[in-house]
């Protein structure tokens, strides 16, 4: 009870020294009753509401959770609180562009201005705007001294992690990290080591390394993140950082320290109720499934799917998962049998997509029906490709040679038949980079 009160003491000291009223602070995970019994004493904030208030009252979730925590700067005052920064704050993004467009509030002669105007653009997907406001920002940063920098270094980083997103936007190649390096290079410079960002910004180094197959810099840099968060309560990354090192590990054979992770990834989304303990589950069934070990893969797969019958989207997807299980078994036969339970609208994600094309279009082949083996193979060369599933991909193109007989596909089978080794294997629910790299929409 004593931790209780000592965590809604915090909470309530804090809001109140922002201005806000409890109403202000609350949305769809956090409502006025909840927040009024966590400040009381009589109620425990879950997971997602702490890091929710802890972001909207600019702290840690560290100070909130450790009652023996001494906050050591000065205490927030509402003069300090300015419009933009309050609007900010309380996710109200399109207030501030359109505000900033008609010429109300928000002069870019101010640094800070400069920062909010030009992120809330980013996160309101207006990419041009944002990018031109945001590098005025980092040319006035680098341009004040080294103690004036202390105030904007975290939105510095900031400001560099939505650079890296915009200008890597479509990318399928040579994806450029330096933007990424050079943020949190910044945050050690000025010694912000246990700040949430520097942890963010580990973590987007190395879920994008992961992303582009440099397996081994993406096993340091996350084992790394997860060494220095030992100290800190941030069961957001933690989990997610869990989950791509299992990823990393059994695309890299490694599947006991694969299984290790997934295990912790699984403790701790269950923990915070996070929807990602059914990616979790896929995860084992991927892992069996790769070790060979079909039998429980499958099952894994059907006990999952047995609580989500009423989910009709949801169970289409995971047949899509058993019928990878069956073609690896090569039993192509019940693929297909399964497959015809499948309309392509019931999956949207275009990996799922392209993985369920793969299979009709390989199954068409070893029937002998070429025409309808080509097209469908063709659609789902461009993600594999993409998302460098290479053993895939040097099935489909020794399909496509035997089918056509193009040289063009017989040199892209042997180029694959030598990638493969440094491939990435197809999980289906992949973690795909577009869903962290928005292409810019407005040029």
């Amino acid at each position: 009870m004593k931790i209780m009160n000592e965590i809604g003491n915090k909470i309530r000291t804090l809001r109140k020294a922002k201005g806000y009223k409890q109403i202000d602070i609350c949305n769809n995970i956090l409502s006025r009753t909840e927040l009024s019994k966590i400040e009381n004493g009589r109620r425990t904030p879950s997971i997602y509401q702490i890091k929710y208030i802890s972001e909207i009252l600019n702290t840690s979730v560290d100070y909130l959770l450790n009652v023996n925590y001494e906050k050591s700067s000065d205490k927030i005052k509402s003069s300090q609180k300015s419009s933009i920064e309050y609007l900010f704050n309380s996710k109200q993004y399109n207030k501030i562009t359109i505000s900033f467009e008609k010429g109300n509030i928000f002069s870019t002669n101010d640094i800070k201005n400069l920062f909010f105007v030009g992120s809330s653009y980013y996160k309101t997907e207006f990419y041009t705007e944002s990018k031109k406001l945001l590098l005025k920002f980092i040319k006035k940063y680098e341009a004040i001294s080294y103690k004036s920098q202390e105030k904007y270094c975290e939105k510095y980083a900031e400001a560099l992690r939505d650079l890296f997103y915009i200008e890597n936007g479509g990318k399928e190649e040579n994806i450029e990290l330096s933007k990424l390096h050079k943020a949190k290079k910044e945050l050690e410079r000025h010694e912000k080591f246990n700040c949430k960002l520097y942890y963010e910004i580990l973590y987007h180094i190395g879920f994008v390394y992961f992303c582009i197959n440099k397996y081994d810099n993406a096993e340091a840099i996350i084992s790394e993140l997860l060494d220095k968060n030992k100290e800190i309560m941030n069961l957001t990354i933690v989990p997610d950082s869990h989950l791509v090192l299992s990823r990393v590990y059994y695309n890299t054979d490694k599947y006991d320290k694969s299984i290790e992770n997934l295990n912790k990834a699984l403790f701790l989304y269950k923990y915070s109720k996070n929807d990602n303990v059914i990616v979790c589950n896929v995860e084992y069934s991927n892992i069996y499934r790769f070790m060979g070990e079909y039998n429980k893969a499958i099952s894994i797969i059907e006990d999952v799917s047995e609580r989500y019958l009423e989910e009709k989207k949801i169970d289409k997807i995971f047949k899509l998962y058993k019928s990878f299980i069956y073609f690896n078994m090569i039993e192509y036969e019940s693929v297909s049998v399964i497959l015809k339970c499948i309309r392509i609208n019931d999956l949207k994600c275009p990996i799922k997509k392209s993985s369920y094309y793969f299979l009709r279009g390989h199954i068409a082949y070893m029937n002998n029906k070429y025409k309808e083996a080509e097209r469908y193979l063709k659609k789902s060369e461009k993600y594999f490709i993409l998302n460098h599933f290479y053993y895939d991909l040097k099935l489909l193109y020794s399909d496509l040679y035997n089918i056509t007989r193009d040289d063009k596909y017989k040199s892209l089978y042997e180029k694959y038949s030598i990638q493969h080794k440094n491939s990435k294997k197809n999980i289906v629910e992949s973690l795909d980079i577009k869903k962290y790299i928005k292409k810019p929409a407005n040029g």
